[in-house]
């Protein structure tokens, strides 16, 4: 089974966001290593000028490491998500309304 590692930065609300995420996943399985994941979502955060630093070195340094593909959510999607593509930096970006639709919208289909 394909496996997701989920990555949170942020308040209350992200880590709720996270878990209402990971409550409705199909087809995956969470695990707790990025390292066996298939599949990266960052919740991110941009509250502070520190946050949306840290959420951008974490994406670069998946980049360098890793072979899962990276998905942008949370605050960051609106501020850093489309520039972030365009660098071929994640594989896709999905705002605040679109979380719930994690299955249906951003990995059902995922070629991983």
């Amino acid at each position: 089974m394909k496996k997701v590692f989920f990555k949170t930065f942020g308040c209350r609300t992200n880590v709720f966001d996270s878990q209402v995420m990971m409550s409705r996943l199909e087809g995956y399985t969470v695990t707790q290593s990025e390292a066996e994941a298939d599949v990266v979502v960052v919740n991110s955060c941009t509250v502070t000028n520190g946050a949306d630093s840290s959420v951008r070195a974490y994406v670069n340094r998946l980049n360098d490491t890793g072979n899962a593909k990276i998905l942008l959510t949370g605050c960051g999607a609106h501020t850093k998500g489309e520039s972030l593509l365009k660098e071929h930096k994640i594989f896709g970006v999905f705002g605040q309304s679109e979380k719930d639709k994690i299955n249906t919208h951003w990995l059902y289909g995922l070629n991983v």
